[in-house]
């Protein structure tokens, strides 16, 4: 005899078993459709992961670092390494010939310079090196350590300036990549060009390991026209007006200089990595800045001479505005 119960609780059971085998399939065909549209891998490039590397850098340190990262091959923010380095807090720069020559951290100059963690420095009578003289397109990335650590080379009481440059495992396996620009002084009205060139390849050997070359070659020529101007310190004269002491200029100097830099760079690097836990690589650097110039100057001097009653004073200062030289005297034969 069956029960009504029963036949109640197998058709409840049926329908449960039904219901979790259509929930099932419905699953499986969205996570399918799902993976059908899923969308491919983004690699972010160009300024925004530039910006990004240059955040992980300070935020990954312990002490206080700042760090500019180059967009892609050749383009760091500015033609000057020293113009690029303006651009970081606690960085004073001053200008030379319309770029960016010598500088210091928070005011002070005395710091180390170190080229990928080696100590160097241009010849002369400090430790550092002339950023002036390095092309900006030879450069991956700049970091500028502003307290000391352990890890880094003694000597800067300021900080430390780390440029890196390029090498072959920090790229994909073939790269190539150059640059063409062209400057225009607007004061010299004369353009010059700007080119540079990186080719980097990795390949893998059966039994020796992983190799890399890398060469890297930047050439900037530039124009440029700077104007000056400088005067004499001022004279307190009591001869001009009768009673009363004239301040007078001591003469004025115009000067106009004109000229070109050539700035040269080449860095070639050879990695080999035998094995995960060693590797080795060579490397050299050469980099090169020459400066022509020609200046034209003008110089007047004050003279001791005037034409009397002739001075002419700013109003409500002793200020001597303008005065006139005494008549030329004409002789007269007979």
């Amino acid at each position: 005899m069956n029960h009504p119960y029963d036949r109640r609780l197998v058709l409840c059971a049926s329908g449960i078993a039904c219901l979790l085998t259509t929930t099932t399939v419905c699953s499986q065909q969205e996570s399918e459709g799902l993976a059908q549209n899923a969308l491919p891998d983004l690699m972010v490039t160009g300024k925004r992961a530039s910006l990004i590397d240059a955040r992980s850098i300070r935020r990954e340190r312990i002490a206080i670092v700042d760090a500019i990262v180059a967009e892609e091959i050749g383009k760091l923010p500015d033609h000057n390494v020293t113009d690029a380095l303006s651009r970081v807090s606690g960085i004073q720069v001053q200008q030379d010939r319309g770029e960016g020559a010598g500088l210091t951290i928070r005011g002070l100059t005395q710091m180390a310079t170190t080229l990928n963690g080696r100590e160097t420095f241009t010849a002369g009578t400090a430790r550092t090196l002339d950023m002036a003289d390095v092309p900006s397109e030879m450069l991956a990335a700049i970091e500028v350590h502003k307290t000391a650590s352990a890890d880094r080379v003694e000597g800067g009481i300021g900080g430390d300036i780390d440029l890196r440059t390029y090498r072959p495992f920090d790229l994909p396996a073939d790269k190539l990549g150059g640059s063409v620009r062209w400057m225009y002084g607007d004061r010299v009205h004369r353009s010059e060009p700007q080119v540079s060139m990186l080719a980097s390849s990795r390949w893998q050997h059966d039994t020796l390991g992983e190799f890399g070359l890398l060469l890297d070659v930047a050439y900037q020529r530039r124009a440029w026209r700077e104007d000056q101007q400088s005067a004499g310190n001022p004279v307190l004269h009591s001869d001009i007006v009768p009673g009363q002491n004239v301040v007078v200029p001591n003469g004025t100097s115009e000067t106009t200089s004109a000229g070109q830099r050539e700035r040269k760079g080449i860095n070639a690097v050879m990695q080999w990595r035998p094995s995960p836990a060693l590797e080795l690589y060579a490397e050299g650097s050469l980099v090169e800045l020459n400066t022509r110039q020609d200046s034209y100057q003008f110089n007047v001097a004050g003279s001791s001479t005037f034409a009397p009653g002739s001075a002419v004073l700013y109003p409500g200062t002793s200020n001597l505005q303008q005065i006139c030289k005494p008549p030329a005297i004409s002789a007269t034969h007979s």
